[in-house]
């Protein structure tokens, strides 16, 4: 027979069993199982897992640090779930230390990459390493998991890097309108105009022209000791992009593309043949700049001759009335909309003269001066 402590007890240990059990149930959307250990990735992962190692061994060189969600979405690394991109990005690093991922004596798939200490910091003697830095954030455990955990993020560098990591989130904050100390105009200025600096169009409200040089100079440090600047082009918080060459502006931009993609602030990577690029131009169809840890050290771009603007539109005919006989409104409507002076520019965004429209400036010029002086309208049809 069972004695009555005993029958308590099976009592009490299935009330134990039956809670741990709903416990389970409950919190069935963790990235972790219920003895603390993470979940393994790799039987979700494993087809997929040598595919992700060439793609990171064969990284192309970047001036940059990249944050590790930015090197996931890159790379293309999966979660699952119960486990989100960082926990497989664990495995595959660990399986470049050990040369295999999983169980080598019942199932396992070679890396055909064998690095002792790969997965530590700092690894020394490669062109992929990494460091743990800045504050915890949220990383997602799996689809079903609705308590991020937080952790140190990881930032990557493939080869050697412009500058510290501290550094470049500094001036990706300055590109963004984040950093201290901004007046109202410029931080408004840089909040609502940074996305069309990284999309690279034509209408970014000026970032291009005040903002870029500025925070170029502000840290011109960093860029490499061939980058000269003419100093007669700075006049207190204001720097022309006149202060730069043409050159070497345009390999900063790309930096600096590359600065705000990598640190997981905006925007995405894509790979161009050989090379690592921010998010893809609408502006124009640049040469492929090659990726060294300084600019100045760049072998020259491809640069593509920028096209001579298009002369103004010549009228076909030309017919000459008198002022008297036209109205307001006419008056108003006789020229095209593309000789209004408002609609003509003769400088670029470098405030380069462009002599090409000399000519049809002066001409309409002497047209403006036959209409006040001489009461006469050059009517184009």
């Amino acid at each position: 027979m069972l004695t009555v402590p005993f029958v308590t007890f099976l009592v009490l240990l299935s009330l134990s069993i039956a809670c741990a059990r709903a416990q389970e149930g409950t919190s069935g959307t963790s990235p972790t199982m219920s003895d603390g250990k993470a979940v393994d990735p790799y039987p979700v992962i494993k087809d997929q897992i040598p595919s992700i190692v060439k793609k990171l061994m064969t990284l192309p060189l970047s001036p940059v640090w990249m944050h590790e969600s930015t090197l996931s979405h890159l790379l293309k690394v999966p979660g699952g779930d119960k486990f989100g991109p960082r926990n497989s990005l664990s495995c595959i690093l660990k399986g470049i230390e050990k040369g295999f991922c999983g169980n080598k004596k019942k199932d396992c798939v070679k890396t055909g990459y064998l690095i002792v200490d790969f997965s530590k910091e700092n690894c020394e003697g490669h062109k992929i390493s990494f460091v743990n830095h800045g504050r915890n954030e949220p990383f997602v455990g799996g689809k079903l998991d609705n308590h991020p955990k937080a952790a140190k993020p990881r930032w990557f560098k493939s080869g050697e890097t412009l500058t510290d990591i501290t550094t470049q989130s500094q001036i990706v904050d300055a590109l963004l309108g984040e950093a201290p100390g901004l007046s109202d105009e410029v931080e408004e200025r840089r909040q609502s105009n940074y996305s069309s600096f990284l999309k690279d169009v034509n209408q970014d409200g000026g970032y291009r022209q005040y903002d870029v040089p500025t925070i170029a100079y502000d840290y011109r440090d960093i860029w490499g000791s061939n980058i000269i600047i003419d100093e007669r082009f700075v006049r207190g918080d204001r720097v022309q992009r006149r202060a730069f060459k043409p050159e070497d502006l345009e390999r900063i931009e790309y930096c600096l593309r590359m600065m705000m993609v990598a640190s997981n602030r905006i925007g995405k990577f894509y790979v161009n043949g050989d090379d690592l690029q921010p998010h893809p131009s609408t502006r124009r169809v640049r040469g492929v700049i090659p990726l060294t840890p300084t600019p100045a050290s760049l072998k020259e771009p491809e640069v593509e001759e920028t096209p001579t603007p298009p002369t103004l539109p010549t009228p076909n005919k030309l017919s000459m009335r008198s002022n008297d006989e036209l109205s307001g409104d006419v008056v108003k409507n006789c020229l095209p909309e593309c000789l209004l002076l408002k609609n003509i520019e003769c400088t670029t965004v470098e405030d380069f003269v462009q002599f090409s429209r000399i000519p049809e400036l002066a001409a309409l010029e002497f047209l403006f001066h036959l209409h006040t002086e001489k009461r006469w309208i050059y009517q184009a049809s």
